[in-house]
């Protein structure tokens, strides 16, 4: 009784977070929540029933050997005081002591109520729980139909011709080009992204929209910018702007999604709309004992997961459960066209690279995980050690990425599906290993986090061996799709289909348009050593790279930043105080202004603040308590 009554009081500020506030879970700190996954419904119930079941077992031998009011007093605080634990424990922000200390002050009056009251006390509980259980059977099955309706009404729709090609998206979470050496990146981790690259059109300089997972997967799902699109932090992606998916579902492709993200790409967070077929969460011995609070609690103690036998990584979709997931999934279309996205997680922090990849580079694994384990409390930076640390740790889990996109690639080809497939293979951004005294990514606009690999295969479609140096933009991915796919213009989408760069008598640079990248305020707290300005939005135009960050929104005082990507493609040196700087960047601000317009409704702030303030320090800022 206690654990379903926790349930359904958890149940009830979730559902109000989600579909009052607009709030979903995954904004949530430790992205878990009863709601994120349609399982959940009867998962919680039966992992928390077993967190309690030990307890139970116990004060029932000791009602037995000592029966009396202080032996039903201590069994009922006890149990009232974990369902307020179990319903705390979702909130981090909470410190651990304060919901120990509120859950026993709340346990006790209900243990002092239940005493003084023992026959009513017990009445109701014996008459609520049949009900109780009854709630949780429905709302499971309900949760569960509810979701095999939602894939059967996104079934392919359209006909299809003869000749339409399948397409595979394949986003490479975290992954900037620089790491790469198919870039020239002075490592080989990427051998079979090169060969690949020999089949195709490799783009040397691709770049996101976006800093962070979800509004640059949003912005390659719509062709929209994420200053127009709903998903962020603690938003999921609205019904505003049609999907790559529900086109191409409509066109009559068999649509499925396979992420290994499940914090911002699960189904949550919007990006499965449209998909007739979306994998995200997986049902694992780690994801009952994650939908306990306490046993999520309990296990994060590296002594008490060893104990029990828990590994938190073993729950982790990686590159070769991708894979299989996928394959297996592929007979059902029965020969209908298919437009696939992959997810793969592989090169995300905490960059756990497998077998032979993990020493490729010389990770130290040890202390690598002790360096990434006290990142929340490095105040003033991480160690000097840390960025080669960290980036042996990240090119060997390129490598092993790079092996296994390689592997399905030549899978496909075995079966004979790769002759009529569109393959491309894209990052959704980059990562940061101490430039500009930053680190990871969603806190800044530097190109180390926006230029991202970029390649297309298509036999018959696409040239082999082409190379374009045009710098392009990950949101006319979506119109290139329909285009590749013979489906003619941009259909729904704006911007224009890549294949213009690659068709007979194209110019190298002479299409270039500018490309716009935003990072909001909310979006900055997710990771640590932020440079904390209220707003930040760039352009590149012209070879030239330009960011302006809104540091006051109560003043309009800004800071402004120009780099030249042909001469410093690493941008070390900061043009926008000197002479030619300033002479570019009157009309970089309007280019600016009217692609990336501010969101901020903050009354006295111009659209184009005059004078900028003065830089502020490369010095990591400290994380926020």
């Amino acid at each position: 009784s206690a654990g379903l009554v926790g349930l359904g009081c958890l149940a009830g500020i979730l559902a109000w977070r989600k579909y009052v506030q607009n709030r979903p879970s995954f904004g949530l700190p430790d992205r878990v929540s009863l709601l994120s996954d349609y399982r959940n419904f009867w998962t919680v119930p039966l992992a928390e029933s077993l967190t309690l079941l030990v307890p139970a077992l116990l004060f029932a031998l000791v009602a037995r050997r000592w029966p009396g009011a202080r032996t039903w007093f201590a069994a009922v605080t006890a149990f009232a005081a974990l369902t307020v634990t179990t319903i705390l424990f979702n909130y981090t922000w909470l410190h651990p002591v304060a919901v120990i200390a509120l859950a026993l002050g709340i346990g006790t009056q209900i243990g002092r109520l239940a005493t003084t009251h023992a026959d009513g006390f017990g009445r109701l509980v014996r008459g609520t729980l049949a009900w109780m259980i009854a709630t949780v059977a429905v709302s499971g099955a309900g949760a569960t139909a509810w979701h095999a309706r939602s894939e059967r009404t996104n079934v392919a729709q359209g006909a299809v011709t003869a000749d339409a090609p399948n397409v595979l998206l394949i986003i490479l979470d975290t992954v900037r080009s620089f790491n790469l050496s198919t870039y020239g990146y002075n490592r080989e981790t990427t051998p079979n992204l090169s060969r690949l690259a020999a089949r195709g059109v490799l783009f040397d300089r691709a770049y996101a929209t976006a800093p962070w997972t979800l509004p640059s997967h949003a912005s390659i799902f719509t062709g929209r910018l994420p200053n127009e699109l709903s998903g962020d932090m603690q938003s999921s992606l609205d019904m505003t702007w049609p999907t790559l998916a529900e086109t191409m579902g409509a066109h009559g492709y068999a649509t499925a999604g396979f992420v290994a993200n499940l914090g911002y790409c699960s189904a949550e967070t919007g990006l499965a709309r449209g998909f007739s077929h979306y994998e995200d969460r997986v049902l694992t011995r780690g994801s009952l004992v994650n939908s306990s609070a306490i046993l999520r609690i309990a296990t994060s103690v590296p002594q008490i997961a060893r104990l029990v036998g828990y590994n938190a990584r073993a729950d982790q979709k990686d590159a070769d459960r991708i894979n299989s997931d996928f394959l297996h999934w592929l007979p059902s279309t029965n020969g209908r066209p298919f437009f696939v996205f992959l997810n793969y997680y592989d090169a995300h922090r905490p960059y756990t690279p497998h077998g032979q990849y993990d020493s490729t580079f010389l990770v130290k694994r040890r202390q690598l995980t002790r360096l990434l384990q006290n990142t929340a409390h490095q105040k003033k930076g991480l160690p000097p050690e840390a960025g080669a640390l960290l980036t042996n740790a990240y090119d060997g889990s390129i490598a092993y990425l790079d092996n296994r996109v390689g592997w399905l690639i030549d899978e496909l080809e075995r079966r004979g599906t790769l002759r009529n497939t569109v393959v491309i293979i894209t990052s959704d951004h980059g990562e940061q290993f101490g430039e500009h005294g930053l680190f990871f990514h969603a806190n800044s606009l530097y190109t180390q986090l926006l230029r991202v690999p970029l390649l297309i295969l298509g036999t018959g479609r696409v040239p082999a061996g082409s190379r374009i140096a045009t710098p392009v933009t990950l949101r006319d991915l979506a119109p290139t799709v329909l285009d590749l796919a013979g489906r003619g213009g941009p259909g729904p989408f704006p911007g224009r289909s890549l294949s213009r760069l690659w068709a007979p008598g194209a110019i190298a640079g002479a299409d270039s348009t500018p490309l716009g990248a935003e990072l909001g305020e909310g979006a900055q707290l997710i990771e640590d050593f932020a440079t904390r300005l209220v707003e930040m939005r760039a352009v590149v135009s012209n070879g030239m790279h330009y960011i302006r960050g809104l540091k006051d929104k109560r003043t309009g005082e800004v800071v402004e930043e120009l780099y030249d990507l042909e001469a410093d493609s690493l941008e070390l040196h900061d043009l926008s105080n000197t002479e030619i700087g300033r002479q570019r960047l009157g009309p970089l601000r309007a280019t600016l202004d009217s692609m990336v317009p501010l969101k901020l409704k903050t009354k006295g702030i111009a659209a184009s603040p005059g004078a900028p303030a003065a830089r502020p320090s490369a010095k990591p800022a400290a994380r926020p308590e």
